[in-house]
């Protein structure tokens, strides 16, 4: 005889969202039950990693499981809750008696007084009343038993103790303290004489789950056994492109419960060219553990909500063939100019934005991993070298599946989803309209209002303004103000926030920018250089108040925040502007050296002739609580 057990169960996975009371409740019965059984899941949703019988259900609650198992099994069959473990060695005969308690108790909840309605009707209607349902299971049911609690009391509605009505008019045989029951703290293990063990939400806790798992080490015949797969990301700046993805990524790990690691620019070291070359740390640190796989992720990645938990596995290292470009053109004439003869033949070059590897081919990648270190397409090139050099001595190399790294060229649906390259909200906002990526909460205020990645930019660094702010300077610089469009920044250092007075500029929305610098950067010189007409550009490296600047109606301001800042607001208002942008006007007294422009800043609201907005909320991985004021002329 085959004994039927039915679990339902919730999608949510549990307390913590990843069904582990199940996996005990299942192990328990592969280790403790002594007949033949079946377990069958009722839920809306199959759990990922459950390999057994399921019944989907598509609408109610629990007890529309009820009767979803009476339909499939009219028989009978076990009811049992994903909370109840068996400790003791039991025959299906003997689990047919149930667990009983002696008296009633005291009423102390909503569902405590729904048992006690039960136990006034069934005196009422002539029936000894038998606490069932505080035990919380197993229970024994067939269709008869259901049907007939449900046509005698067919309001059952919320969190109904049924297990009391249905058993006590069957007059049902019964045991009393079999059960160890958890409701808070893990003090004590088990009596000797208990034969079940379940608990609530507030008593699983690390205790008792540690001493679960102790008793119920191994998984069972249900449980797919799933690889173990430890996630790295590379997470620096504050790129909008990366606080769009970062949250798609982290939800995708959790779902599926692996270990997860987020390096920044912070982990790089010395003699690395660029922050990617961590990931050479990555596989260090992933050998150092005990995981099977690691997967390497780009931060500009949008993880489709119902991606899988892994690509197929096969041993090796697996990555996908980038598109062609100029770097795959040309990657051999590198390799060879930098590392002189290299056995390249029979290689095509690889997209590193997604990679993935098992224990022997991150140790065969060390093998090769040496320097000098050489950075081009980022870490690109040099590890398309390291992987060929690892794959001409022996390591297997795998072709990603598409659809975990497609591009957003290809406009297709896909489980991670790679915004590589230039143009990013371009490629953004085209994958939006087809319907392949939504926007997450980081994006609905932080939309890009103009291309940034098309200007030679280094990577952001702590000094540095926020892509937020820097796209609030360029909707300030397009926006109406009568009269000629004459702009002045003050303090672009590198030029990232040049970029958005460049763009204005080159799109007509400024007539002339003058940009002060005392001491021009290489990199300040390249985003000048993008600008369409040379000739609508100044360059002065005299402070503002040395200038020979006559005039200026916007005027941005982000120089040296201390007294130079209020100086440089003075300038301002000389030259008869318009509209003043301001960074770093929160700032202080959180950044010492920041006093100047909070004061500056404080100066400009007082002003009954001019109007101002400041956004400097605190949100986390980005610095906007050092503030981007604007105010504008009445």
């Amino acid at each position: 005889m085959i004994h039927q057990i039915c679990i339902p169960w919730s999608p949510c996975g549990g307390k913590y969202k990843n069904g582990l009371e199940l996996r005990y409740a299942l192990r328990s019965l592969e280790k403790h039950f002594q007949d033949d059984y079946e377990v069958t899941i009722i839920s809306p949703k199959k759990p990922d990693w459950y390999h057994g019988k399921w019944v989907k259900q598509t609408e109610g609650k629990l007890k529309s499981a009820l009767k979803l198992a009476a339909k499939e099994y009219p028989n009978g069959f076990f009811w049992w809750y994903d909370d109840c473990v068996l400790i003791k060695d039991q025959s299906g005969d003997t689990l047919r008696v149930t667990p009983c308690r002696q008296s009633w108790g005291k009423i102390l909840t909503s569902w405590g007084r729904k048992l006690e309605q039960i136990r006034e009707r069934l005196a009422k209607e002539g029936f000894k009343p038998w606490d069932y349902s505080k035990p919380h299971g197993p229970y024994w049911f067939d269709a008869s038993m259901v049907d007939e609690s449900f046509r005698d009391w067919p309001g059952m509605s919320g969190k109904f103790p049924f297990e009391s009505w249905i058993l006590s008019k069957r007059d049902w045989p019964r045991r009393f303290s079999v059960e160890a029951q958890y409701y808070g703290a893990f003090r004590n293990p088990p009596a000797e004489d208990k034969v079940f063990v379940n608990w609530c939400d507030r008593g699983f806790t690390p205790e008792l789950i540690a001493w679960l798992e102790g008793q119920f080490p191994e998984p069972c015949e249900q449980e797919i056994e799933t690889p173990t797969i430890e996630v790295h990301t590379l997470r620096y700046g504050s790129s909008w492109w990366i606080q769009a993805c970062a949250p798609t990524l982290d939800k995708w790990v959790k779902k599926h419960n692996h270990k997860f690691r987020v390096w920044t620019d912070h982990d790089s070291k010395p003699e690395y060219p660029c922050p990617k070359f961590v990931e050479i740390d990555m596989l260090r640190e992933f050998l150092a553990g005990k995981s099977e796989w690691l997967l390497y992720v780009d931060a500009d990645v949008w993880v489709d909500p119902d991606a899988a938990a892994h690509p197929e596995l096969k041993p090796g290292f697996h990555i996908m063939t980038d598109p062609p470009s100029k770097f795959a053109r040309g990657w051999k004439k590198w390799a060879t100019r930098n590392f002189g003869s290299q056995d390249l033949s029979g290689w095509t070059y690889k997209n590193a934005g997604v990679w993935m590897c098992d224990r022997d081919s991150a140790q065969r990648m060390l093998d090769v991993i040496k320097p000098p270190y050489v950075a081009c397409m980022m870490d690109q090139n040099q590890w398309n070298l390291w992987i060929c050099q690892a794959w001409k001595k022996g390591m297997t190399v795998h072709e990603l599946p598409m659809g975990w790294n497609s591009f957003s060229g290809r406009m297709t649906k896909a489980h991670f989803q790679h915004i590589a390259g230039r143009r990013k909200a371009e490629k953004w906002n085209r994958l939006k309209a087809a319907g392949i990526i939504q926007d997450t909460e980081n994006t609905e205020d932080m939309k890009p209002n103009y291309d940034m990645t098309k200007y030679p930019l280094f990577p952001s660094e702590w000094m540095q303004m926020d892509d937020r702010h820097v796209y609030l300077l360029h909707a300030a610089a397009c926006s109406d103000w009568a009269g000629s469009r004459i702009a002045v920044e003050i303090g672009p250092w590198k030029g990232r926030t040049t970029t958005a007075l460049i763009e204005a500029l080159n799109i007509g929305k400024l007539d002339h920018l003058h940009v002060i610098e005392t001491g021009p950067t290489p990199e300040l010189h390249r985003v000048l250089a993008c600008v369409n007409d040379p000739t609508k550009v100044t360059l002065h490296t005299t402070p503002s108040w040395e200038s020979k600047i006559e005039r200026a109606d916007f005027v941005f301001i982000d120089g040296d925040h201390r007294w130079p800042a209020l100086l440089d607001t003075l300038r301002a208002l000389t030259w008869g502007a318009k509209v003043i942008c301001m960074h770093d006007s929160q700032a202080y007294p959180r950044l010492d050296g920041c006093w100047g422009s909070w004061n500056a800043a404080r100066l400009m609201k007082e002003h009954p002739d001019w109007t101002w907005e400041e956004d400097c909320e605190d949100r986390a991985g980005e610095k906007t609580f050092r503030g981007f004021f604007v105010t504008k002329r009445i």
